[in-house]
């Protein structure tokens, strides 16, 4: 069992831009707390912005709301996790009705493999896959098969689908490995991709509300944080080894263990050292856009001139836009005193300082 502390607060004003998310503060590894308030039935969010729900719908929560995490979710009865407990994973918080109120964690998915499979009813397969850079097969989410049906997923996108969900139709528990169906819809399932990443949310039938994300870094133990409206602050984050080159050019940087799926800015933090015994004149770090353009370039130099010379330097950039889902585009380049250009010898890489959806 997983657990943390969550403290949530409603500050709505109307069914629009204006609804005020909750806050939402870690404050142990067991058990998180929804605090009193109304909550609207506002749905999922999509481009920032919730999906449209009459404010009439709500519900009272009159006191203290504690939710413990767990694997074994029966809804209206027990809170907790619809499916597997996965470590290093990611899951979206759902408050949930009708007839009682109660909160249900979703894991995200990660495709795999994508088949459209257009000559057996239009049905598309979707083989799920592991949160992490190597994305390996999943075989530990769905625990039933039949588990996530009538569930939607909704594609973490900035393109034209952005909000469209599909409906699942089959969900099948890894044998040899997860998957799920989406029936009909081929417009939008012949635009998914190996790699992508979808929001798990709760049937259309059923009133719902999201809070926000957590991520599981053990089977006991959550990622320690502090969210404040849609911006999430991270106690304790470890280096994310990024991009080198011994030229000029970005690469991808996996950042998928500092923000959720559905972040949009991040707050990074930059450091490389001349540890390795080898001293470099200067350092350059360089942030780009998804079409190639530079957004930051930064170069600092160094002072020493002695082999063993050890030097850290911080990079800190705000209103990062993501070029890709959980990926940045990057490079670390380090050159000696004739301007040569060297992959950078001792590259400690990002600290995401904070996030926001």
């Amino acid at each position: 069992m997983l657990s943390k502390n969550a403290k949530v607060r409603s500050n709505f004003i109307g069914i629009s831009d204006n609804y005020s998310p909750p806050d939402i503060v870690y404050q142990d590894p067991y058990t998180f707390i929804v605090t009193p308030g109304r909550y609207f039935q506002a749905g999922y969010r999509a481009g920032r912005i919730y999906q449209y729900k009459t404010s009439s719908k709500y519900w009272d929560v009159t006191s203290n709301f504690p939710v413990s995490i767990s694997s074994s979710y029966v809804a209206g009865v027990s809170s907790g996790i619809l499916g597997g407990l996965r470590a290093s994973s990611w899951y979206s918080v759902f408050m949930v009705g009708p007839n009682t109120t109660d909160i249900m964690i979703l894991p995200y998915i990660k495709a795999w493999s994508v088949d459209y499979n257009a000559s057996n009813s239009g049905k598309t397969t979707i083989v799920l896959a592991e949160h992490d850079a190597t994305a390996l097969l999943e075989t530990g989410l769905l625990t039933l098969t039949g588990q996530w049906n009538s569930y939607q997923i909704l594609k973490c996108t900035t393109d034209i689908f952005l909000g469209t969900p599909m409906t699942l139709s089959g969900s099948t528990s890894g044998t040899p490995y997860d998957q799920v169906t989406v029936d009909g819809n081929l417009v939008i399932t012949n635009n998914l991709d190996a790699g992508d990443i979808f929001q798990l949310i709760p049937p259309a039938t059923i009133p719902y509300l999201y809070l926000g994300s957590i991520r599981i870094i053990s089977t006991s133990t959550l990622f320690k944080f502090v969210k404040s409206r849609w911006r999430y602050t991270w106690k304790s984050v470890p280096y994310i080894t990024g991009y080198t080159s011994a030229t000029v050019s970005g690469g991808d940087t996996y950042v998928g263990a500092g923000v959720s799926p559905l972040a949009v800015k991040a707050w990074l933090s930059t450091r490389t050292s001349d540890g390795s015994g080898i001293n470099r004149a200067k350092y350059r770090h360089v942030l780009y856009s998804s079409d190639g353009n530079i957004l930051v370039d930064h170069t600092f130099s160094e002072s020493g001139t002695t082999a063993q010379d050890d030097w850290t330097r911080w990079e800190i950039t705000t209103d990062w836009v993501f070029t890709q889902v959980q990926t940045i585009k990057n490079c670390f380049t380090g050159y000696d005193t004739a301007s040569t250009a060297y992959v950078v010898q001792t590259e400690y890489g990002f600290r995401i300082l904070a996030f926001e959806e």
